[in-house]
């Protein structure tokens, strides 16, 4: 590879609706068609650079809010025909830690709540963004659900952030709500992204207050 016509310099993950690599180049010779490619040699995404004002060059790793987990992707520059430099991109995807949580209620008939919203401060410890859409708590026989509120919903890498959900709504039949003041132990907590991948399953406790 000829690296002195164009080089790789660093890249950098990022997206706030989609995940897309930010490459930084060193350029000598204009034009080059810079790739992105899959572990099996597919292409991602592509830009043809002809002038250093379109540095750095933006490509696309993946559709709207896909959690990228295992993954191997390259990005190739070529230069008349010929590949001038080849890097590796090795994801191994968000890491989503719990550090906090509250539960809120409202009264819905006697002795009974139902959850009127969750709010929790999440840390992304991974590779890449993460995207969250729904909460689910697995509450003895029933299962509850809600949208995350955050508008974009992502969580950077290295970010910690607050996030948020609407009203709670139970899924299937015989939903008799929560008793009220009594303590839940060990309630299953799982934050689920767009593409219905499971970001967080974590055990949670509380009390039941409206």
């Amino acid at each position: 590879m000829i690296q002195s016509i164009a080089k790789i310099v660093d890249y950098k993950i990022t997206g706030a609706y989609n995940p897309y690599v930010i490459v930084n180049l060193s350029i000598k010779r204009l034009p080059i068609t810079v790739y992105l490619l899959d572990e099996y040699g597919g292409i991602l995404d592509f830009k043809i650079v002809h002038n250093k004002r379109e540095l750095p060059v933006r490509l696309n790793l993946a559709k709207y809010k896909t959690n990228l987990i295992d993954e191997k992707d390259y990005i190739r520059v070529v230069y008349n025909g010929k590949v001038i430099d080849e890097k590796e991109i090795q994801i191994k995807g968000p890491k989503i830690k719990l550090l906090d949580y509250n539960l809120y209620f409202e009264r819905w008939v006697q002795n009974s709540c139902i959850i009127r919203e969750l709010h929790m401060t999440l840390k992304n410890e991974g590779d890449v963004p993460a995207y969250i859409e729904s909460a689910r708590l697995y509450i003895k026989d029933s299962v509850f659900s809600a949208l995350i509120s955050n508008k974009p919903n992502d969580i950077a890498q290295n970010e910690t952030k607050r996030f948020s959900t609407y009203r709670f709504l139970a899924v299937g039949m015989g939903y008799k709500g929560l008793s009220k003041l009594k303590t839940y132990h060990n309630v299953t907590l799982e934050l689920v992204g767009p593409d219905k991948k499971i970001l967080v399953r974590a055990l949670i406790n509380f009390t039941v207050k409206c």
